[in-house]
């Protein structure tokens, strides 16, 4: 099976959380960042802004 440009991309949104994950979706920001492994921003407020984004 080929995988496509637009599948491959919802893939990813999913994996990064920006989209509704079929199985699972973390609720606070420690499941977030269980998620992740991990989380690293530039500063304070664009990290608070990823996780927000991501619950």
């Amino acid at each position: 099976m080929r995988l496509t440009t637009s599948a491959a991309l919802a893939l990813r949104m999913i994996s990064l959380l920006l989209r509704p994950h079929p199985g699972t979706r973390p609720g606070t920001v420690a499941e977030v960042v269980e998620w992740f492994g991990a989380m690293q921003a530039q500063d304070l407020s664009s990290g608070l802004w990823s996780l927000g984004a991501r619950l």
